[in-house]
């Protein structure tokens, strides 16, 4: 009798599959109750966006859009390691700050890309004030400012801030809006520019209580996000002093820092 061993090789065929984390529309996260209040609050999710500021603020707010909505992620790690222009993918738990829809923490990040450039939205006074909720989080631009007052109703000449930041008035003829004069940036003790000036900013929310359906403003990231009549970022009238024979001195004041002096005969 002949006896036929059979030898079988069991062959483990491995699969990895790379597993990718899903995001969502920044719109899914902004949707609310009728009182203001994020519906996915405490909850975690995954986001991508364009990083719209670097560190101006002072405080550790990183302010990110995609197409269809801003977000804000307030946390020490996030804000120092993103830069403006960064696509970023980011993982954080949604809380509320007076109003304000936030990640905090952000549990990771990964920068995606870097210098993506990026246009801010053009809109009214009104549409801050009546609609801000659409505009929370985006880099918006208000055009044609014609005045600036301050919370008291006084005109104001110079921006001054106190504290983390001082609250002004701006309007364009009789339509106006709130802005934050943040005093980490460079703006506290500028002259306010000669009108009419546009302005860009981050738009935000400052209201303690419920419902959170006030307290929208606007908060220039720096000098360089004021531009006198849309041709550039003067900041001040030019003046004449020292007027003599064969000289004169001109004054004025931009954005940028410089200093040249010429003599023509």
């Amino acid at each position: 009798m002949k006896i036929i061993k059979l030898h079988f090789i069991a062959v483990f065929i491995v699969f990895t599959t790379n597993i990718f984390t899903q995001y969502i529309p920044i719109d899914s996260v902004r949707r609310q109750d009728v009182n203001g209040v994020p519906l996915l609050l405490g909850q975690t999710v995954t986001v991508r966006g364009v990083v719209t500021m670097s560190s101006e603020l002072g405080i550790p707010l990183v302010y990110f859009q995609d197409p269809t909505g801003g977000m804000i992620g307030y946390d020490g790690n996030f804000w120092n390691g993103t830069n403006q222009g960064d696509s970023i993918q980011a993982t954080g738990v949604v809380t509320q700050f007076n109003g304000l829809t936030e990640l905090q923490p952000v549990n990771n990040f990964t920068v995606l890309a870097i210098n993506i450039p990026f246009s801010p939205i053009i809109v009214t006074p009104s549409n801050i004030r009546t609609n801000g909720e659409q505009y929370e989080g985006r880099l918006i631009r208000i055009n044609g400012i014609t005045q600036v007052k301050n919370t008291s109703g006084v005109p104001v000449t110079v921006w001054t801030a106190s504290g983390s930041g001082t609250n002004y008035r701006i309007f364009a003829g009789s339509d106006s809006c709130e802005i934050r004069i943040y005093t980490a940036t460079n703006i506290p003790n500028s002259n306010v520019p000669p009108f009419p000036f546009d302005v860009i900013a981050l738009s935000g929310q400052y209201d303690p209580s419920s419902p959170y359906s006030s307290g929208y403003e606007v908060a220039p990231r720096s000098l360089s996000d004021f531009f006198y009549t849309g041709s550039g970022p003067l900041l001040s009238a030019i003046t004449y002093s020292n007027i003599q024979q064969t000289s004169v001195t001109v004054t004025w004041q931009t954005s940028t820092q410089s200093n040249r002096s010429e003599e023509h005969t």
